[in-house]
């Protein structure tokens, strides 16, 4: 059953791609990890911009893809997990934005509300 909003999917997914940048500066990762959690947030950040919802500057994706990049990119945060596991204990963030963004691809509605 789908049930969030395309423009509450929106806020979130812009909500976590700066939480991600200003993680990676604010823990202090040097090196690889610290570059891989910057690029996931620009990245989340990116194909929001590029999703045809209320929230989208230049709307060419659709929704629907929109959210298959979301469980996409919600593994590929339990990969990060893993990778920075060592690293001050902060697994556990990604593991919950992982999980998050599998949810809310299978949740979310496919027409924004204007398209209705």
């Amino acid at each position: 059953m789908r049930f969030v909003p395309t423009l509450l999917h929106g806020m979130v997914d812009y909500a976590v791609g700066v939480f991600l940048i200003a993680l990676s500066f604010f823990i202090g990762w040097s090196g690889m990890a610290g570059w891989l959690v910057a690029v996931a947030g620009a990245a989340a950040i990116f194909y929001a911009a590029l999703t045809d919802y209320e929230l989208g500057i230049t709307r060419i994706m659709p929704v629907r893809l929109h959210l298959g990049l979301d469980a996409a990119f919600g593994v590929a945060m339990f990969a990060l997990g893993r990778i920075v596991a060592g690293d001050g204990g902060f697994a556990w963030v990604f593991y919950s934005i992982g999980m998050a963004a599998i949810i809310l691809a299978v949740v979310t509605k496919i027409k924004p509300a204007a398209y209705r």
